[in-house]
């Protein structure tokens, strides 16, 4: 029950991601009056899920554990949800949140570089980096930088989905196909 109601909100995260990625594209120019839920609400389920899971599995035992900063993305997507019409608030807060997931992110590579994963972590590292630079520029000049980030918010939206899908979805069944043969 747990494995399949765990597949269940992967699906269902791959399904919300999908639609909002597309709207965002589509959309780009009319979703600033929006923009404070399509940035909070993504982020508060993913992390609200995550925590959960860290709790639930115990893996805050761990040296790797994100529960920390889990509770910062929690808590700042919060403080975006009352921003509404502070574009600038939101962009700052948006892009600290994205600083954070990408300094975690680069603990997690220095973890696959020890373990000897060198593709995973050269790939994770380069988006990692990649993530922290925009993030900067975000915070640095959030009015300057908001509109590229939207674009950049839909494609990563679609990225997530596609590469959601394909680890939960397809890898899935195809495992599942190779241990039937």
């Amino acid at each position: 029950m747990e494995l399949k109601l765990k597949r269940i909100v992967k699906i269902s995260k791959i399904l919300i991601y999908l639609c909002l990625g597309i709207l965002i594209l589509l959309f780009r120019n009319d979703i600033y009056d929006y923009l404070y839920l399509i940035v909070s609400l993504p982020i508060l389920y993913v992390a609200v899920q995550e925590f959960i899971y860290e709790i639930y599995t115990k893996s805050y035992l761990n040296e790797l554990n994100k529960i920390g900063s889990l509770l910062i993305e929690i808590i700042l997507a919060t403080i975006i949800l009352f921003t509404k019409t502070d574009i600038e608030l939101l962009c700052i807060i948006w892009g600290i949140i994205v600083i954070i997931k990408g300094t975690t992110a680069l603990n997690n590579v220095i973890h696959l570089l020890v373990t000897k994963k060198f593709i995973a972590a050269s790939l994770e590292g380069i988006e990692a980096i990649i993530q922290i630079v925009f993030a900067i520029l975000l915070v640095i000049e959030p009015e300057e930088h908001v509109s590229f980030h939207i674009i950049l918010l839909g494609i990563e939206m679609e990225i997530i989905a596609l590469k959601s899908f394909i680890e939960n979805v397809l890898l899935y069944y195809y495992n599942k196909l190779s241990l039937t043969e």
